[in-house]
């Protein structure tokens, strides 16, 4: 299996039927109907963000990948802020 960020990243046999892949755990995937893609719109205003933590996560400055920012925005605390929207 590889990664599919985007649409137009599946297989042609994949975009003909339709189909598209679902990570359901490491290793593990399933390949289900329909589009499986959305469009996220480009933020109208940013806003900023200051760390509830009194110290720097080093860690979070090791790596490139996805899983990286989304353990920093937990540890941080951004991840809250959705939650009460």
């Amino acid at each position: 299996m590889y990664e599919q960020d985007a649409q137009e990243e599946r297989p042609k046999a994949f975009q003909d039927s339709s189909l598209f892949i679902l990570p359901i755990r490491n290793g593990e995937y399933a390949i289900l109907r329909g589009e499986g893609y959305i469009d996220v719109p480009s933020p109208s205003e940013l806003q900023g963000y200051r760390s509830k933590l009194d110290f720097e996560l080093e860690m979070s400055r090791i790596g490139n990948s996805k899983i990286r920012y989304l353990d920093y925005a937990y540890a941080v605390s951004i991840l809250s802020i959705l939650r009460d929207l």
